[in-house]
């Protein structure tokens, strides 16, 4: 089972007991041109703001995973 997280706010969409509602949106798929539709699940109900803790002053607002991404990179300076 796929863990479904609402594009509004980022929460997980719990499937057993939340109502939720799959948008579809069209996408140009490959060099033939096809159209797919890939889906964006949403909360059915008003979004609830999930707790994120208190704001950590050392954290800045940079992440160790972008960090590892610019040292990554060939020419980043």
């Amino acid at each position: 089972m796929r863990t479904l997280v609402c594009e509004r706010c980022w929460s997980q969409i719990d499937r057993s007991t939340e109502p939720l509602r799959l948008i579809p949106h069209p996408v140009a798929d490959g060099e033939d041109g096809q159209v797919r539709h890939l889906h964006a699940a949403v909360h059915a109900r008003a979004c609830v703001r999930p707790d994120t803790g208190e704001w950590n002053p050392v954290r800045r607002g940079v992440s160790p995973a972008a960090l590892r991404w610019a040292n990554e990179q060939a020419d980043h300076r």
